[in-house]
């Protein structure tokens, strides 16, 4: 029998909570505001042993009596299935979420259902421990959740080990976005001060022993402040004291914990370095047989370590253990050596295969750990398909990452590294799946499987582009191409020539998009390389106005695709529905949207829900749907992390209708100043233009109007067609100075080219009614403007033109339908949107008269005569014009100045 130490001293633990009362003040704060229904989500964060658990416990003894319903979950540091908290948490609170959600979404709304069916009937808490090492599926969940908080009677207090959030940490963004949100209260617990830890070394040993000051003094100054060492020390100079030996502690966990493990005969250590390996969280009866003990003797040593504050019994049936702390398990179990662990690790792989129903995460990471390559890469690639299979796809990737440590060859290697690959994009993550795309490449160009290096060229050329790196993704594309012989005519070369074509068509380069897609003409009805000709094709025919040819290939496009996939379907009616509604035919649009937008969930396409949300919102807000607009973009916030492009879509429907229902709040939750980096490194033309706009006129209504300008004059450099830009165009001319102007000659100009159109010619007018200076000229293309946006069923910028008609009346009205409240409450104090003159960038008054003296056609002798100059003056006068307006000649002077009207 291993023999055990002695347990006649006490526990040493402090009876009182110290030095958090701050902190205690904001929980019951939060709870008192929950049990009102203004529910919030509380993150406790620190280092391991600075008190988290202790204040939650402290916090959890004022809800004793029914208070409130009360439920406590926590994670484990390895292998937690998707939830396994949240869940263990509301059963305890007496829920019971259904089990028949087939998509993460559907998984997040049953258990919002559940949660909301609980508060109904009463005030409920939630006690989420160790959310660090939560599964991503978790920590999803919980910035979901806090959204709907605020209107519960509910309180989540959740702790997590700060010092465990390194910036590669899985946990990090999740805990980085729920500060982010108003209904979040994050707690911060720092170390305790030096007085404060000696006060409560003293409240811990009051009445039971008495140590010298300096003892005392040493006890606070080691422990850092944190109170688990300052404990454990504590501990260590009572046993010093009692049993009159020396023992020479350093100041850290590992040798706290070393200290109380000596008490302890070999045998007994081995059993608790055993219960190390299995992991934080053990059964007894697990452990008995991993340490080859009987099930008496393993409870005697955890009965002992028990009473040594190692480890705490769990009221959990089958009984459970877990290690008091997690350094208290960190601490024994780097003490073992690699050449121990291994097989330990291995053994346990082995006792575990033979338990019924033993999980293929439990299963996989301790064959990870045990180096073993067969199971590593059997059990991992299994765990990541389930975890995919339940749409928690982090958790997904990273175990098909381990299961890559045990893949010896290319063909396992390259399976692996594209299911990872596709784990990352479905999550939100381009950058990274176009890494693991990249390498998943590689190892088929080895094997030389020139059908799948086509397929892979495909895929991380679609990732690249979603993560707006044009220039990756059109490498990609061409490497592709060259790796298939010259003379192919397989779907496969026509499926990459036709995604060449795309990227040409983002970067506003329709003739080499033109002549790779008139190649892949006879690939049209091909199953698989069709959806992507059409989408290219579609694309081209909205650049060059086409509306007739954009009808035409979107029915033939949604025919072929109804006879494929659903998730092909989908995407044609995405791309139909977006070219449509970049020419302003919103009607037909939205028969393609609202379909889609129906079904995406159940498809749990989350990225191109995003996208499809932004997108509809965008046209909801041009025809006066304001209120289902942002419903929509409540709703892509809600699907959660998705790529870099659908964020910047979102933003400029949260911008564009934030502005004109007052909601700074909607802005705030989706605005995001690097959302401009990525949209102009992009590069695609549709993406810069339906988003610079909008934050271009937040950034003005802030007083930020050089900033906008100097924003919209980089958007407009970059455009090279105004499709998809009307905002910005409009934008620019609202806030135009004369550099802006100059800007904006380029794109405006190719307005009238494209007039066939009705969304450009109605731009056209828009544009020239707000540069125009002339009140008559103002009034024309105004009335013109509004009578084509009334066409186009656009009803809040004909409401626009007609005030710039002169018709404040009819304008407020039509505000007013449509709940426009912004331009209501500011036509209701009587201001009218007069455009701003037109900055003159630093000419002096007489230097702006010989401008308008030059477009009006006058000479230089005539300027002379009319201002009573020389000659010479005014020579001098247009090369400080020339100069400070950037012209070499009075022709462009003039010209410039005659087409400001």
């Amino acid at each position: 029998m291993p023999t055990t130490p002695e347990t006649s001293s006490p526990v040493l633990t402090c009876p009182e909570l110290i030095g958090r009362g701050a902190e205690a003040d904001a929980l019951a704060e939060r709870s008192a505001a929950a049990a009102r229904g203004r529910g919030s989500l509380v993150p406790i964060g620190g280092d391991a042993g600075v008190g988290k658990s202790r204040l939650v416990r402290a916090f959890r003894e004022t809800l004793a009596g029914g208070r409130a319903a009360l439920g406590v979950g926590g994670y484990g540091e390895f292998a937690n299935p998707p939830f396994a908290g949240i869940l263990r948490a509301l059963r305890a609170a007496g829920a019971e979420p259904s089990a028949t959600a087939t998509t993460q979404a559907e998984q997040f709304a049953a258990l919002l259902a559940a949660i909301t069916e609980l508060t109904q009937r009463g005030y409920v808490v939630l006690v989420l421990e160790d959310i660090h090492w939560a599964d991503d599926a978790s920590l999803a969940f919980l910035v979901y959740l806090a959204r709907f908080v605020g209107k519960l009677r509910l309180l989540v207090v959740a702790t997590y080990r700060s010092d465990e959030l390194h910036r590669t940490h899985h946990a990090a963004p999740f805990i980085a976005r729920l500060g982010r949100d108003p209904n979040v209260r994050r707690l911060a617990l720092e170390p305790l001060d030096r007085a404060t830890t000696e006060r409560l070394v003293r409240a811990t040993i009051a009445g039971r022993l008495r140590l010298p000051r300096s003892e005392i003094e040493e006890i606070a100054e080691r422990s850092e402040g944190n109170p688990f060492f300052a404990e454990e020390l504590l501990r260590a100079a009572w046993e010093r004291a009692v049993s009159g030996t020396l023992t020479d502690l350093p100041a850290t966990i590992r040798a706290a914990v070393a200290q109380r493990l000596s008490a302890f005969d070999s045998e007994a250590r081995g059993v608790l370095a055993r219960a190390a390996v299995v992991g934080r969280r053990f059964e007894p009866a697990f452990l008995a047989t991993i340490a080859d003990r009987p099930p008496e003797v393993v409870l005697d040593v955890l009965r002992a370590a028990r009473d040594r504050q190692l480890v705490v019994e769990l009221p959990a049936d089958p009984p459970e253990f877990v290690f008091r702390h997690a350094l208290t398990r960190e601490a024994i179990y780097a003490e073992m050596l690699a050449a121990e662990l291994r097989p330990l690790h291995r053994r346990i792989v082995d006792a575990l295969e033979a338990e019924p129903g033993a999980s293929a995460a439990d299963l996989g990471y301790h064959a990870w750990a045990a180096r073993d390559a067969a199971r590593t890469l059997a059990y991992n690639e299994r765990a990541g398909d389930e975890a995919a299979a339940l749409h928690a796809h982090s958790d997904g990737l990273r175990a098909y990452e381990r299961a890559l440590e045990g893949a010896e060859d290319d063909d396992a290697r390259g399976r692996l590294l594209a299911k990872a690959a596709g784990c990352s994009s479905k999550d939100g993550n381009p950058d990274r799946a176009v890494r693991l795309y990249a390498s998943a490449l590689e190892a088929y160009e080895r094997l030389g499987s020139t059908e799948r290096v086509a397929t892979l060229s495909h895929y991380l050329a679609s990732e690249a582009h979603a993560a707006g790196d044009a220039n990756r993704a059109r490498d990609v594309l061409e490497r592709g191409l060259r790796a298939l012989p010259a003379n192919d005519r397989s779907p496969a070369r026509v499926w990459l020539a036709a995604t060449l074509a795309f990227v040409h068509l983002d970067a506003g380069e329709p003739n080499e998009a033109a002549a790779l897609l008139a190649r892949s003409e006879l690939a049209a009805d091909d199953p698989e390389a069709g959806p992507m000709y059409y989408a290219s094709s579609i694309y081209l025919a909205a650049l060059e106005a086409n509306v007739a040819r954009v009808r035409t290939l979107g029915a033939r496009y949604v025919a072929l695709c109804e006879r494929l996939a659903p998730e092909r379907l989908l995407r044609a009616r995405y791309n139909t529905g977006f070219g449509l509604s970049a020419l302003g035919l919103d009607a037909e649009a939205l028969g393609h949207f609202e379909t889609l937008l129906a079904e995406l969930r159940s498809h749990r396409m989350a990225s191109l829900e995003v996208i499809a949300c932004a997108t509809t919102a965008m046209i909801y807000a041009r025809t006066g749907r304001l209120a289902e607009g942002r419903a929509l973009v409540e709703r892509g916030l809600a699907v959660g992390r998705t790529i870099a492009l659908g964020r910047v879509a979102l933003a400029g429907a949260a911008y564009t209708l934030g502005r004109m229902l007052g909601d700074e709040d909607l802005i705030a939750r989706t605005g995001d100043p690097e959302l401009v980096e990525i949209a102009f490194a992009s590069g695609i033309v549709s993406t810069i233009g339906r988003f610079a706009g909008p934050y271009a006129r937040w950034l003005a209504d802030r007083g930020r109007r050089d900033e906008a300008r100097a924003l919209l004059r980089r958007a407009l450099h970059a455009l090279r067609s105004p499709y998809g830009a009307t905002e910005t165009l409009l934008a620019a001319a609202e806030l135009a100075d004369v550099p802006l102007l100059r800007a904006l000659d380029g794109v405006s100009a190719s307005l009238d080219l494209l007039a066939q159109a009705p969304i450009y010619a109605a731009t056209a007018s828009h544009v020239r009614a707000l540069l125009h200076r002339e009140p008559t000229s103002v009034r024309g293309y105004a009335r013109d403007a509004a009578a084509r946006y009334g066409t186009l069923g656009w009803p809040y910028h004909a409401a626009r033109c007609e005030e710039l008609v002169g018709h404040p009346a009819e304008a407020l009205a039509a505000f007013r339908a449509v709940g426009a409240l912004v331009d209501v409450r500011r036509l209701e104090l009587g201001e009218r949107p007069v455009p701003a003159p037109i900055e003159r960038a630093g000419l002096s008054p007489r230097e702006w008269e010989i401008a308008e003296l030059v477009a009006a056609g006058a000479s230089n002798k005539a300027l002379a005569e009319q201002l009573a100059v020389s000659q010479k003056t005014v020579e001098k006068h247009l090369t400080s014009i020339y100069d400070k307006l950037g012209f070499r000649s009075r022709a462009e002077l003039a010209a410039y100045l005659a087409r400001r009207g």
